[in-house]
């Protein structure tokens, strides 16, 4: 056997499992290689997404208020309500559950408290291999428990109303989602993907969000409504942007798990 012939067969072994497939390299081994094809798509993409979503807007804020209004009549019998916002020039009407909800009583604020308390004390029963679900459960009710110890040392202020509170995140959700084209350009158009591939990977995002957002934030109405104020900071802070950002996080990966055989064979001499 010739060396040549010897040096690709090694080179295949190598680079091969047992079944004659391709192992990928590893995320630390690769690089980007950006052709034109790819500079492209991470602008042209981006910039049509934009637009599209912008020239939407109004029939977007109408769908959610619509999504909104289903749950109120079907829970409350209650309204949606609007107010004009300026984004990005554009004068649009975003709608929001109409309920109201009430400030804690002293009894709520220092029943949660104790009940705060007790949880986290029986978390430290709980075996080590559950400490992962442990360091979340804590966390929540560290949060939880900060609202009974503000209502308890500022019981007469508190810098949110219900409308005030749903009017700025859904607001900052119409945000969130004119950036994520912007946020994929930069991340994700920029690989080898084809342009079908990077297409549905934004339309997906944007049909969950458009759909999750409102029946989210009508879930947070419900809630504040039902128990008070004193829900408002531990939805804020973990079941708010903070959740959408990690569902991004989530279709991305998967969306980047859409390998092609050139990107797997990409460092492998091939």
């Amino acid at each position: 056997m010739k060396s040549s012939e010897l040096l690709k067969q090694l080179r295949f072994i190598r680079y091969h499992n047992s079944q004659g497939r391709v192992i990928p390299i590893h995320h630390a081994f690769k690089t980007i290689e950006l052709n034109s094809f790819s500079r492209t798509s991470a602008i042209i993409l981006p910039v049509l997404f934009l637009s599209v979503f912008w020239l939407m807007l109004p029939e977007i804020l109408d769908f959610w208020a619509g999504v909104m209004n289903f749950w109120m009549q079907r829970i409350y019998q209650a309204v949606v309500n609007y107010e004009q916002v300026s984004i990005l020039g554009q004068n649009v009407y975003v709608p929001y559950p109409m309920l109201e909800a009430e400030m804690p009583s002293k009894r709520l604020v220092l029943l949660n408290l104790i009940i705060c308390f007790v949880v986290f004390a029986l978390s430290l029963l709980l075996p080590k291999k559950w400490i992962p679900l442990t360091y979340l459960m804590r966390t929540l009710l560290l949060i939880q428990g900060s609202a009974s110890v503000n209502r308890l040392l500022s019981p007469d202020f508190f810098p949110y109303t219900m409308k005030i509170y749903m009017l700025d995140s859904l607001t900052l959700c119409v945000y969130m989602l004119m950036v994520l084209p912007l946020l994929l350009g930069l991340v994700y158009y920029i690989f080898d993907f084809p342009v079908w591939r990077k297409c549905l990977l934004t339309i997906l995002m944007l049909v969950y969000y458009l759909l999750f957002i409102p029946c989210q934030y009508t879930l947070h109405a419900y809630l504040i409504h039902e128990y008070s104020m004193i829900m408002l900071p531990v939805l804020y802070i973990f079941f708010g942007v903070l959740l959408d950002v990690l569902t991004f996080v989530s279709i991305y990966s998967f969306g980047m798990s859409w390998r092609s055989r050139r990107n797997a064979l990409r460092g492998r001499g091939a």
